[in-house]
């Protein structure tokens, strides 16, 4: 619970909604549908897995009356993990919140500014670790469609895009035995798809699906896959003081056919996880406030420990789309 210290402040949302010039749930944050968080007593350690080559190989299991069964190891691999601290303080002396208190309430949005902060900074850290053309490469890993030859890249109307993504699913399941759920890419490869695509637009065109809406409903259907994990995060590119200028932080030059969590089970097969250390904090985020008598200032505190950990980088397939 936030503590105000011996200030008092009114919250009143309804203003605050409309000072406000960001919204972070409409950003559609995705860092931990693509890799499921899962807390761990210890700050680092190690994680234990049972790898695909014992589970999947083809035994000699027949056995002779009266003879001892076959017997195996159970084979396991192990990752070590460290959970780094990420934190913010955002200040807000009485001044500042007598003077706000008619308007919004202050320690309300310096709290939503602190959480927005580390939650884009990690939604950065993990397109970081999953479009990384270091970790994915080799045919197993990675295919390029960028090529302006052919209409292979997604922005040309006839790109085979149905055809890249299953192909790049069966690359994952001959690799791993698991069959992949999700396509994580960008808004504007969306848009390429329900929009631009020929092949993807005549199947809407089938069904008589005309919104967006219905469309984004419907297109993992099209596509034959589970789900479509669309990142739709932007951040400032600009320095302080210079204005506003928008960079995508899920690129469209590349898109990513996974194997992602859907629950907190570790023993689930999955390209990897956010780590956080559960010790420290609850949640991702563990929100705090205190009152720092020296500069008479409600103090809102933002703390976070992750690892964004990439598990089994053969569950994942990274496709270039775009160049």
């Amino acid at each position: 619970m936030i503590q105000h210290g011996d200030v008092a402040s009114r919250p009143k949302p309804e203003l605050a909604g409309a000072f406000r010039e960001f919204d972070l749930q409409g950003q559609k944050m995705i860092a931990s549908q693509v890799l499921g968080p899962i807390g761990l007593p210890k700050q680092q350690g190690t994680i234990t897995m049972l790898t695909r080559e014992a589970m999947t190989r083809l035994r000699q299991l027949t056995r002779a009356p009266g003879t001892t069964y076959p017997r195996r190891d159970i084979a396991a691999d192990s990752q070590t993990y460290k959970c780094e601290g990420y934190g913010q303080e955002i200040p807000m002396p009485v001044e500042h919140l007598k003077n706000y208190d008619t308007v919004f309430n202050a320690d309300m949005v310096a709290a939503e500014q602190a959480f927005a902060d580390l939650i884009r900074s990690l939604e950065y850290r993990v397109s970081l670790a999953v479009m990384n053309i270091s970790t994915w490469s080799g045919a197993a890993l990675f295919t390029d469609w960028s090529a302006a030859d052919g209409n292979k890249p997604w922005d040309a109307a006839a790109s085979d895009i149905i055809g890249h993504i299953r192909a790049a699913m069966l690359k994952v399941l001959m690799v791993t035995g698991v069959m992949p759920n999700a396509l994580i890419c960008n808004t504007t490869n969306i848009d390429r798809m329900i929009n631009t695509n020929t092949a993807i637009q005549a199947k809407f065109a089938a069904s008589a699906i005309v919104t967006r809406k219905l469309k984004l409903d419907n297109l993992a259907q099209v596509l034959g896959i589970d789900r479509v994990i669309e990142g739709q995060a932007v951040y400032n590119t600009a320095s302080d003081g210079q204005d506003f200028t928008g960079g995508e932080i899920w690129g469209d030059d590349y898109v990513m056919v996974a194997k992602v969590a859907v629950t907190s089970n570790p023993l689930e097969p999955c390209i990897g996880r956010i780590i956080y250390w559960k010790q420290m904090v609850k949640n991702l985020v563990e929100m705090a406030q205190y009152y720092e008598n020296q500069t008479k200032s409600n103090i809102t505190q933002a703390d976070m420990y992750t690892d964004e950990k990439i598990i089994d980088k053969y569950m994942g397939h990274l496709v270039r789309v775009d160049n």
